[in-house]
């Protein structure tokens, strides 16, 4: 047991490390990151998205194409997006639940027909 508890969270730590990895590889468009991925979980979404927004003036809009398209828009600490509203925007469009706080929020259920559909849409209502 306590070996499998090590190997656990050693799996946990190579992950943090291969997410800490992709996200300052990860491009930025004017400051803003945008990425569609299949599979990939809320919680890795958000954990990418969170590392993401450590840099300055960053701005992250991610989509998981899974059992049902989820999304997650977060900022840096820096940046005066309120990721929140624009998720309720995104939403009001595609329907679909969420919430969140002005840097991190999160919401699934939408019903476009591509998730690049949704970012394109948070993308181009960034600043209103």
């Amino acid at each position: 047991r306590d070996e499998h508890q090590q190997m656990r969270k050693q799996i946990e730590d190579l992950e943090s490390k291969l997410l800490d990895y992709e996200a300052a590889q990860f491009p930025l468009k004017n400051g803003v990151a945008v990425g569609s991925f299949k599979n990939r979980g809320i919680e890795r979404l958000k954990l990418l998205a969170i590392k993401i927004c450590s840099k300055p003036g960053a701005v992250a809009l991610l989509a998981d194409e899974g059992d049902q398209l989820r999304i997650v828009f977060a900022r840096s600490g820096d940046a005066t997006v309120d990721v929140s509203r624009l998720l309720k925007t995104t939403l009001e469009k595609f329907g679909g639940r969420g919430g969140g706080r002005p840097n991190l929020a999160q919401g699934g259920g939408l019903t476009a027909e591509t998730p690049e559909a949704v970012l394109n849409f948070a993308f181009d209502h960034l600043l209103d």
